[in-house]
C-alpha cells in the first residue's frame, strides 16, 4: 500500500462509527473504568514493590529497582511509538481501520521488545552477577510487556475500556497465584519474583490476542513508526523531556538541599498518590475520547478540555482537603514517623496536584488534535519551569520551598499548555 493511499484510507476511516453497547453518557462508562484500569494497576505494582521490599534483602531491593525503571524507560519509549498515535488516529476509526493499525502497532510493540530485550541481554551478560541474571529475565520478557500495554490503549482506542480492565485483571491474577506458589515454596529471590511478575504480563498479552482476535504483525514495525513520525517523534520529545526534568529534579534538590528533602517530597507523592492515578488514567480515556469529538467538532473538543480539567481539579481540590484535615494520628498511621516531613509539604503538593489536572484538558485536548508538534512545544517550555521552581525553591527553603516552587511551576506550565491548545484548535483540519 503506497503512502499516500494510506493517507486517503486513514481520512476516510476517520468518520465516527456507531458503536454497539455506548449508551446516553458513554465517556462516563469509559471513563470509570478507565481509572479502575489505571487503580488496577498501579495497585499491583505498588503492592509487588511492597511484597519484593520485605522479602529480600537491600540489595536484591536494588537489583528490583533498576529492572523496573529499566521497564519503565521502554514503556515510555513503546507508548511514544506504538500506543499514542493509535489512540490519537484511530480513536474515531471503524473496525477494519481498527483491526490493521492495532495489529501494526502490536507488532511495533513486539519489534521494539525484541530490539530492546537484546540490549538487556548483552548488558545482563556484561554485568554478570544477580543484576546481570534479573537484566536477562528483563530482555527475554520485554516483548510481552510491551504488547500488553499496547492491548490495553486498542481496547481503549475502541471504546472498549472494560476489556482493557479484563486484560490487566488478567496480569494481577496470574501474578497472584505465581507468587502464592512462590512463597508457598519459600522461593524469595529476586529473579524469581520477576519471572513471575514478567511471566504474568506475557499471559496478559496472549490473552490480549484472545480478545481482540487479531494477531500482532511484527515483521515490519519501521512501517508503523514511518507512518507517525509526524506524531510519535515528538511524542517520543515529550518522553525524554519527562524523563530528564524529573532526574535533575531529584539530583538538583538533593544536591542543594539533601537528601532528607527528597525524601519528605517522596513522602508527600505518596500522599496525593490517588490524584496521580485519576490523572494518568482520565488522559488514557480522555485522549481517545477527545479524538472521536474532534472528528466532529472543534468547539466540542475545547468544552470537553475544559470538562476534563475541571474534574479532575475538583478531585484534587477534595483529596487534597481530605489530607489537609488529616490528623496527625492518622497520619503517623499511615506513613509512621515520616509523616511529619510529608506534612511541611502537604499544602503545596496539593496546590501541585490542582496545577497538573489543570493542565489535563490542554494535554489530552493537543493529543486528541493530533498536533504533536504543539505539544511538544508547550512541553519544552514548561520543563524549565518545573525544574527551575523546584530547584530554586530548594536552594531558598529546603523541602518546603522546592514544593512551593514546584507548585508555581505547575501552574505557569498549565498557563502554558492551554495557551498552545488555544492556537491548535483553528489549525486542525480533521
Amino acid at each position: 500500500m503506497s503512502d499516500s493511499t494510506t493517507v486517503a484510507t486513514d481520512r476516510r476511516h476517520r468518520r465516527p462509527p456507531w458503536r454497539p453497547g455506548r449508551g446516553r453518557f458513554p465517556a462516563v462508562g469509559q471513563l470509570g473504568w478507565g481509572l479502575g484500569d489505571q487503580a488496577l494497576s498501579s495497585l499491583t505494582n505498588f503492592a509487588l514493590n511492597l511484597l519484593v521490599a520485605r522479602q529480600v534483602g537491600v540489595d536484591q531491593l536494588g537489583v528490583f529497582s533498576l529492572v523496573f525503571a529499566t521497564y519503565l524507560l521502554a514503556l515510555g519509549v513503546s507508548r511514544s511509538l506504538n500506543s499514542d498515535a493509535l489512540a490519537v488516529r484511530y480513536s474515531a476509526a471503524d473496525a477494519p481501520a481498527w483491526r490493521e493499525a492495532a495489529a501494526q502497532a502490536g507488532g511495533g510493540a513486539l519489534g521494539l521488545g525484541v530490539a530492546g530485550g537484546l540490549v538487556c541481554v548483552l548488558a545482563g551478560w556484561v554485568a554478570g552477577g544477580l543484576l546481570g541474571q534479573a537484566l536477562v529475565v528483563l530482555g527475554v520478557c520485554l516483548p510481552g510487556l510491551l504488547l500488553q500495554d499496547v492491548w490495553r490503549w486498542a481496547f481503549v482506542a475502541r471504546g472498549r475500556s472494560a476489556q482493557a480492565f479484563l486484560n490487566d485483571l488478567v496480569w494481577t491474577l496470574v501474578l497472584a497465584a505465581a507468587l502464592a506458589v512462590l512463597l508457598a515454596g519459600g522461593r524469595s529471590s529476586v529473579v524469581a519474583f520477576e519471572l513471575a511478575w514478567a511471566g504474568a504480563a506475557a499471559v496478559a498479552a496472549a490473552a490480549g490476542i484472545a480478545q481482540a482476535r487479531l494477531v500482532p504483525w511484527p515483521v515490519n514495525p519501521l512501517r508503523w513508526w514511518r507512518r507517525h513520525r509526524d506524531l510519535n517523534s515528538r511524542y517520543l520529545g515529550e518522553f525524554l523531556t519527562i524523563g530528564a526534568v524529573s532526574q535533575l529534579n531529584s539530583y538538583g534538590i538533593s544536591a542543594v538541599a539533601g537528601l532528607a528533602a527528597v525524601g519528605a517530597l517522596r513522602a508527600g507523592e505518596i500522599l496525593v498518590g490517588p490524584v496521580y492515578v485519576l490523572f494518568m488514567g482520565g488522559n488514557m480515556i480522555a485522549v481517545a475520547e477527545g479524538a472521536r469529538v474532534a472528528s466532529r467538532s472543534v468547539a466540542r473538543l475545547a468544552r470537553l478540555s475544559l470538562l476534563v480539567s475541571a474534574g479532575m481539579s475538583a478531585c484534587a481540590v477534595a483529596w487534597g482537603t481530605v489530607l489537609v484535615l488529616m490528623p496527625d494520628a492518622v497520619g503517623t498511621r499511615v506513613l509512621g514517623s515520616t509523616w511529619y516531613a510529608a506534612a511541611e509539604v502537604l499544602v503545596p503538593y496539593v496546590l501541585v496536584t490542582i496545577g497538573l489536572t489543570a493542565s489535563a484538558g490542554p494535554q489530552t485536548g493537543l493529543r486528541a488534535l493530533g498536533a504533536a508538534r504543539r505539544g511538544l512545544r508547550a512541553r519544552l517550555v514548561a520543563a524549565p519551569l518545573l525544574l527551575v521552581g523546584a530547584v530554586g525553591g530548594a536552594a531558598v527553603g529546603g523541602a518546603g520551598g522546592a514544593a512551593w516552587g514546584m507548585a508555581a511551576g505547575y501552574w505557569a506550565a498549565a498557563v502554558v499548555w492551554w495557551w498552545q491548545f488555544r492556537l491548535a484548535l483553528p489549525e486542525h483540519r480533521p
